[in-house]
């Protein structure tokens, strides 16, 4: 019996309780043994003493625990700095860009020179996403002026449809949410942006007919046309 210790003789050794004890067993401080042809736990009286003279730590956080808190609060910060960002498309999806000439062909520019990549940082992802879901057909209209091209949707739909591959192959995508929320804004950037398109093709073709050239018409007017076209 002097090889072993029941429960309550390491408890009393450590003085501390029975229940406490059990504790250090969840923690990993002590490993109980199950002994052939005996009932209960019992410890190993070398385990206990080691315990008893290190027993001012426990309970003190070691430096790689010390550590390991840091890395946490660490994560957290990234965390809730991403989640910040996704908040702030999500209230700003609906608002159009509005952009000037400028900016219009400043920002057709960067678009197409970020096609040449094909590895972007989360923060760029989610700059573009929320270009994606606020372009609109007068946006589109201002590119075309200012950047000389006639289909300027394309650069912007070929990124977004890049981003969109880009993000789910990404090793952390399967347990990361942040990922999976902004590849479901990419996928609802894109729907926008052929939205777009389709208006903006529409409103060019409707009010370039000579007999609609000072009538008013409404995005609403382009989208019940292109359907009707489609259906004859």
């Amino acid at each position: 019996m002097n090889d072993w210790m029941t429960l309550e003789e390491a408890a009393r050794h450590l003085n501390i309780t029975t229940r406490t004890l059990r504790s250090y067993f969840r923690i990993g401080i002590l490993n109980p043994a199950v002994r052939p042809g005996l009932r209960g736990k019992w410890l190993r009286p070398s385990d206990v003493e080691t315990v008893r003279l290190n027993k001012e730590e426990i309970g003190r956080p070691s430096p790689m625990r010390r550590q390991e808190v840091l890395a946490m609060q660490a994560r957290m910060t990234r965390l809730e700095n991403q989640v910040a960002v996704l908040l702030r498309l999500l209230d700003a999806k609906d608002a159009p860009l509005a952009v000037n000439e400028t900016y219009a062909r400043e920002l057709h520019a960067t678009c197409q020179s970020q096609l040449e990549q094909t590895n972007w940082d989360l923060a760029t992802i989610n700059g573009w996403a929320e270009v994606f879901l606020r372009v609109d057909e007068t946006d589109l209209e201002t590119m075309a002026r200012a950047a000389g091209d006639a289909r300027p949707w394309v650069p912007f739909l070929r990124l977004c449809l890049t981003m969109n591959a880009h993000v789910p192959a990404r090793p952390e995508y399967a347990h990361s949410l942040v990922l999976q929320e902004t590849h479901r804004l990419l996928a609802e950037g894109r729907r926008r942006l052929r939205a777009a398109a389709t208006c903006y093709e529409g409103l060019k073709n409707y009010t370039a007919h000579p007999l609609l050239a000072d009538v008013p018409i409404s995005v609403l007017d382009v989208l019940e046309r292109v359907v009707g076209n489609k259906k004859k």
